[in-house]
């Protein structure tokens, strides 16, 4: 039997091999930074719920773990912990029926419909059975904040009107970044709609249909269709021409080349990932013409909380109007404030004070160097 994730609705919707997989296939763990903070954030809004926190100050301890747990921003996840309880409070008030009982993202809820298993996780819901309505919420964390949520959210109105026997669920996108709502209701007519395209998904012939939904697709490693779109991405971005052409391409081709472009792009990322993995495994990679080996450098950032302190006294106690508190921003700032014959001196003392404060957080990043051996 096939099974979709809800999540990956609307990826199955733009390929139906995307959910189907062979045995013992390798399937890719999409991840990122943007993954990372939001399970991060995912984690602290549940206990969030379950706690009916009104403050962030109340999950500072949830904050600390989560961010540990998935080495992200301390700083980044309250703020966006803070955004969440906001809409948290305006959410209950406006949408969830009083005195109903919340859930805050259950573990995986399934159900068997025609053709298929469908899965998901709903970050947040409560159900009036009197009336047979669920009103949900999804936290979307991501940059993308203009992206298309219903069929993700169709599949989680499935899910709840499957298992509890629903009538209707309204669903509702919080979009974290820029703090806007999208609500999806669905009635009877619209779920009973939604089940029949599904079951269609489920019974039509696999079609390969590779574009830029490959990129976050678990079976691009094994996908054929994939293969063959990356060879064509390959082939059409290094003809000798191609550029010189783009001026007098028609827009639709231009669009596609873009999105082969990016397809090549990304895996060139990849294949430097790989090697990059290599070369910290075994040490320099030596070839008949050139050596790679780790080049390390160590990056160094400042803790916000740890750091204004410092720099407040280094320009004597003004308050600097940096958004962005960079190291390197900070010393100019610091010696633009000092004497001409004092400069070096206040920055040698801003750094001492930094390292005194514990404010300065070394973090080492590895690239590939490039050794040239070619002997004349």
């Amino acid at each position: 039997m096939n099974h979709i994730r809800a999540s990956a609705m609307g990826l199955a919707q733009k390929c139906n091999q995307s959910f189907r997989r062979e045995p013992g296939e390798v399937l890719v763990n999409i991840g990122s930074e943007d993954a990372s903070l939001g399970t991060a954030f995912h984690a602290v809004m549940a206990e969030a719920v379950r706690m009916r926190a009104e403050t962030v100050g109340e999950l500072d301890r949830e904050i600390l773990d989560a961010a540990a747990a998935e080495d992200v921003s301390v700083e980044e996840l309250r703020e966006l912990v803070e955004k969440g309880i906001d809409a948290m409070q305006r959410i209950r008030g406006t949408f969830f029926p009083p005195g109903q009982t919340e859930h805050a993202e259950q573990s995986l809820l399934a159900a068997v419909l025609p053709g298929l298993r469908l899965t998901g996780h709903i970050d947040w819901h409560a159900i009036d059975f009197h009336k047979r309505h669920a009103v949900m919420v999804d936290w979307k964390t991501g940059h993308l904040t203009d992206a298309d949520h219903k069929p993700q959210m169709t599949a989680y109105a499935l899910l709840l009107a499957s298992i509890y026997e629903l009538m209707s669920v309204t669903a509702i996108v919080v979009t974290m970044r820029d703090g806007r709502y999208q609500e999806h209701i669905f009635q009877p007519a619209n779920l009973r709609d939604a089940e029949v395209n599904l079951q269609v998904l489920a019974d039509a012939p696999p079609t390969y249909s590779p574009g830029p939904h490959c990129s976050r697709c678990p079976r691009q490693v094994a996908c054929p269709g994939r293969r063959e779109y990356g060879a064509l991405a390959v082939a059409t971005v290094t003809k000798g021409t191609i550029a010189a052409q783009v001026a007098d391409l028609p827009a639709v081709e231009v669009t596609h080349l873009y999105d082969q472009l990016c397809d090549v792009e990304k895996r060139c990322e990849e294949v430097r990932a790989a090697i990059r993995e290599r070369v910290q495994r075994d040490g320099a990679v030596a070839g008949d013409s050139a050596t790679l080996t780790m080049r390390t450098v160590n990056r160094r950032r400042l803790d916000p909380s740890l750091a204004w302190p410092v720099i407040e006294r280094a320009l004597g106690g003004v308050t600097p109007d940096l958004v962005d508190i960079r190291l390197g921003e900070v010393v100019s700032r610091v010696r633009a404030a000092a004497p001409d014959r004092e400069k070096a001196k206040a920055e040698k003392q801003l750094y001492a004070d930094l390292a005194d404060a514990g404010a300065v957080q070394t973090t080492p990043t590895y690239s590939i160097k490039r050794e040239d051996t070619t002997r004349e």
